[in-house]
């Protein structure tokens, strides 16, 4: 929704908006134990990561000016929980 409000495209903040979500509800897949949505939970939250520091690497090229940070507070913990969701369902496909 900020892409619009501000009519500024990114497509590195939309891999990673869009993979979160794809990775949020393919979760819920794992959860309740859907073989298929292991494999889209962790490619997608792989895909959101790399969106992530697609956006951090181009926020400190461009925009990166004295008292203008990227938005870690927000961002760190949408990263750990893209990693927990992905290690999960990760350590539910290795079968033994």
């Amino acid at each position: 929704m900020g892409q619009l409000f501000f009519g500024h495209f990114s497509i590195a903040a939309s891999l990673a908006g869009s993979g979160g979500l794809i990775c949020a509800f393919a979760g819920f897949g794992v959860i309740g134990g859907a073989i298929k949505a292991r494999s889209i939970a962790f490619w997608s939250g792989l895909f959101a990561l790399i969106g992530v520091a697609f956006d951090a690497a181009d926020y400190y090229l461009n925009y990166a000016i004295p008292g203008n940070y990227y938005a870690w507070g927000l961002i760190g913990p949408y990263c750990c929980a893209i990693i927990f969701v992905a290690y999960v369902s990760r350590s539910l496909m290795v079968v033994k």
